[in-house]
């Protein structure tokens, strides 16, 4: 059974568990110290098995439910989100596609623009697209016109990943390319 993954919907608190986390008991083996980390809004999360987002009666020892969730990209922070607080993503083309968004704030306003979602999943090689790269960069356009040319994974990044050529004009006549991954 695939993992089951979720976008968290607001900031929340979360727990930062050094060594294993055994999710069936709620338990940590290894260390004990546990410290609190902020959760941003936005950010994936994987549903622990065995546990669920419907508040139990029992709680650890201290008076919080025990996590049902842990971060997508770090599985040693662990929290406990209701079904008000999460959205699970049913599609894969969906959690590759906002995997391959570094920004949490980023992600969470792809997610809640539906339809800029829908139309990201139908993006194939070849199709021209708009781009705007944010921040000062000297050898990219901030925004222009490019043609995507591939759509994949790229080594030590997370989810999809697109190449798009970007045609960058120096002249009416003269034009050169920059590839560019997103």
């Amino acid at each position: 059974m695939a993992e089951e993954v979720a976008i968290l919907m607001r900031d929340t608190e979360g727990w930062r568990v050094p060594g294993k986390f055994l999710s069936a008991l709620g338990k940590v083996t290894g260390s004990s110290s546990v410290t609190v980390q902020k959760v941003l809004r936005g950010e994936l999360l994987v549903a622990i098995k065995g546990t669920s987002t419907q508040k139990g009666k029992e709680g650890s020892k201290e008076g919080r439910p025990p996590p049902n969730f842990h971060l997508k990209k770090d599985p040693n922070v662990v929290l406990y989100c209701n079904a008000q607080v999460v959205t699970p993503l049913v599609s894969h083309d969906d959690v590759q596609l906002l995997e391959g968004v570094t920004s949490s704030a980023s992600r969470h306003v792809l997610f809640v623009n539906a339809s800029r979602l829908e139309w990201a999943v139908t993006l194939t090689e070849e199709k021209e697209v708009f781009i705007h790269i944010p921040g000062p960069n000297l050898s990219v356009p901030s925004s222009g016109v490019g043609v995507i040319r591939y759509i994949g994974p790229v080594t030590g990044l997370p989810g999809r990943q697109f190449g798009v050529e970007i045609v960058v004009s120096l002249q009416s006549t003269v034009c050169f390319v920059l590839p560019y991954f997103f």
